[in-house]
């Protein structure tokens, strides 16, 4: 009894000391719901998120004349391939990960369907460096020549598992690229 009682007393404050820390709030990904699929509902949920929250994209068909910075390590998630479309109608790109990244966060960009042409030649443009990346999850019918681009290397028509680029853990999966000449 009297080694449970000395237990006790050593654990209990180590739980106060994370609780009150925020060690275990800290833990903790929020969600943050963007209005609707508009470019500026997305980027001011992105701006009030915090590094490993998820922000989520509504179903909706929107069009974007300039796309979304993403600046630190969240998940942008999309309803779904079929479900929120984004059309380019003279974004730069429609995401970009600026050069000044280099967070070592965790990014992920998941569950879209982008159609158009970005001006920049890049739907999705990589040129920090963060921790790592996923890109997962989308359906791409636009006339871009580069669909993902890690800086200046086109990636969009290869498929990376897991391996390591430019000091970058990244893997893209499940892209699905339609040549916008074709009729889907």
């Amino acid at each position: 009894m009297k080694t449970t009682a000395s237990l006790i007393k050593v654990i209990f404050p180590v739980i106060i000391y994370f609780a009150v820390s925020g060690f275990a709030k800290s833990s903790l990904a929020a969600t943050i719901i963007a209005t609707s699929c508009s470019q500026a509902d997305v980027q001011a949920a992105i701006d009030t998120s915090t590094a490993a929250d998820i922000v989520s994209v509504p179903a909706g068909i929107c069009t974007w004349s300039s796309g979304v910075i993403i600046s630190k390590g969240i998940t942008l998630k999309g309803a779904g391939t079929t479900l929120t479309i984004l059309t380019s109608s003279a974004a730069g790109s429609f995401f970009s990960i600026p050069l000044s990244v280099s967070d070592g966060g965790v990014y992920q960009i998941t569950g879209f369907g982008l159609t158009g042409s970005c001006t920049s030649g890049k739907d999705i443009a990589i040129d920090g460096n963060p921790g790592s990346l996923r890109v997962d999850y989308l359906r791409v019918n636009t006339s871009t020549t580069q669909v993902v681009s890690l800086g200046e290397q086109s990636v969009w028509d290869k498929v990376f598992y897991g391996k390591t680029i430019i000091q970058q853990k990244v893997l893209f999966d499940h892209i699905e690229h339609i040549p916008a000449s074709s009729t889907s």
